[in-house]
């Protein structure tokens, strides 16, 4: 069975918006009546109209199992696959033509699963190595030693990332 996305207003299930299964939504905060959602089968977007919301599209160019989602300034997003690394998403016309970067083994990334959290004003790389931080200057990735070397040094296997009344903290 696939379940998608349903709206649940006072304690009763609408109709499904999306069809697809959803693995993350993402509000986005340079404009709040949207709704990234991560899907099975790539990246889709919700968006509220006259207070119901439509799935107003579902990308063709992105296609892999989209598990995280992380919105920067300026509406780029980064999102986190099941086993492919990571993808850059800009928007240089509109959300219909996005442009699509991807990451991986070839810019210094381990293989596997890579995850995408917001923490500590910077976007953080969730691997089974550790955690990475982006170096835009060399285009690349390296390990993020900000929360300590036992976090960046390849021993630990960071699932999970949140940030809450300024702590930090990691599931290993």
């Amino acid at each position: 069975a696939t379940y998608g996305v349903f709206p649940v207003k006072q304690g009763i299930i609408k109709e499904k918006i999306t069809h697809e299964t959803a693995y993350v939504l993402q509000r986005s905060q340079l404009d709040p009546d949207r709704i990234w959602v991560g899907t099975r089968t790539g990246l889709a977007s919700l968006y509220k109209k006259e207070s119901q919301w439509i799935e107003e599209t579902q990308s063709n160019i992105i296609k892999d199992s989209i598990k995280t989602i992380v919105e920067v300034r300026g509406g780029s997003l980064w999102l986190g696959t099941e086993v492919k690394g990571i993808l850059k998403v800009n928007f240089p016309v509109d959300i219909h033509h996005p442009k699509v970067t991807r990451y991986d083994t070839s810019h210094q990334l381990p293989e596997g699963a890579v995850r995408v959290f917001w923490a500590a004003g910077h976007v953080r790389f969730a691997t089974a190595n550790g955690l990475y931080r982006f170096n835009e200057k060399s285009n690349s990735f390296l390990p993020d030693k900000t929360f300590g070397n036992e976090f960046a040094d390849g021993s630990r296997n960071i699932w999970r990332i949140a940030e809450e009344n300024n702590n930090i903290w990691l599931s290993s």
